[in-house]
């Protein structure tokens, strides 16, 4: 493992050098995918978004090329310079594995969304942009998700430990079925959160930072930290009024590193801690649909109760009136308060 008397200056480097990378790039990408004509959709769910319309959408890219840079980099280092044991640059492998195939998914989904046209029988209450079918999308993670867990196993990247504060406990065979539900979970959490300008990526800033420097000695931080200062600087071009959206492309990238840190950093109730404003998101937006569905199923009427205006939250936190910027301000917040009290089960 790394010594902390040898892993501050290149984690400083990579974090800002990614941050800058990514500043640097921004406007060009922009550029080319204006010219690729990949503006965003916006489903009539959310009329006070229509000034949005045509927004380029995939600026994922600008964070995901420096996120993989570091990756690289990282390697190198940690082979070269810190002689980290072959296990954790499995480890490190798996992440970035499931991340670029989450984020090939979540590219095909934005392009999808761009090239159907509106279907008029879609439900309101239903944030669907009619990109990947949602079964055929969680499919698709469901499968990487398996794959990565599998080689995980193979190459003895997977420890079966969880782990709560100084305890470790060995659950086995549990614990890949408990790493897929995560990863599943994450993933698609930040998904959700990605609906408005700058929300997702600040909170995942913070998340990534918290994560990155609560284990520093870990060659797994440099990643998490060249992440969180890609993600950084994007949203030089994220915040409201936003230039560029990151898609589905970004934000399954962003959900599946945290997702494989904590699968296999053995961190995973640390992460879910950490990530609650993510399960706030996830959770508001499946209830509704959950009660929707029920209650118009038992009611046997044409449309079901909503128990928020909008879902996810964010979305009825505009219903109130509440600006953008004030909204996810307040979900930065609570994504610094849940970072501290994720460091008490470290």
């Amino acid at each position: 493992m790394m010594g902390t008397d040898s892993v501050f200056l290149p984690h400083i480097l990579f974090f800002i050098g990614s941050a800058l990378a990514a500043a640097l790039i921004g406007i060009p990408v922009i550029r080319l995918l204006k010219k690729l004509h990949l503006g965003q959709p916006i489903n009539e769910y959310l009329p006070e978004h229509k000034g949005k319309e045509g927004t380029p959408t995939c600026g994922g890219l600008i964070f995901i090329l420096p996120a993989l840079l570091v990756y690289m980099a990282a390697r190198l280092y940690l082979t070269f310079s810190v002689h980290e044991p072959a296990a954790s640059l499995y480890k490190l492998d798996m992440v970035v594995l499931l991340a670029v195939l989450n984020a090939m998914i979540g590219l095909a989904d934005d392009i999808l969304k761009l090239r159907k046209k509106k279907n008029p029988s879609l439900k309101r209450f239903e944030l669907d942009n009619e990109g990947l079918r949602r079964y055929h999308k969680l499919g698709l993670q469901a499968l990487a998700a398996a794959a990565v867990l599998a080689l995980g196993w193979f190459s003895g990247a997977v420890e079966t430990l969880f782990v709560f504060g100084t305890n470790a406990y060995d659950i086995g065979f549990w614990y890949y079925v408990l790493a897929f539900l995560v990863i599943l979970f994450i993933e698609n959490a930040v998904n959700l959160t990605d609906g408005l300008d700058g929300l997702a990526g600040s909170i995942s800033v913070i998340v990534l930072l918290f994560a990155g420097l609560t284990y520093l000695t870990s060659g797994m931080s440099l990643l998490l930290l060249g992440l969180g200062g890609s993600v950084l600087g994007f949203l030089l071009f994220n915040t409201f009024p936003a230039k560029v959206f990151m898609g589905d492309f970004g934000s399954l990238f962003i959900g599946s590193v945290l997702a494989g840190f904590a699968v296999f950093s053995n961190r995973i109730l640390f992460v879910l801690i950490l990530t609650i404003p993510f399960a706030i998101e996830f959770f508001s937006s499946l209830l509704q649909v959950l009660v929707f569905k029920i209650t118009k199923k038992l009611l046997k009427r044409e449309e079901g109760i909503r128990i928020l205006p909008k879902a996810p939250l964010h979305h009825t936190f505009q219903a109130i009136h509440w600006s953008e910027p004030v909204i996810v301000s307040a979900f930065d917040f609570l994504t610094v308060l849940c970072g501290f009290g994720a460091l008490f089960i470290r």
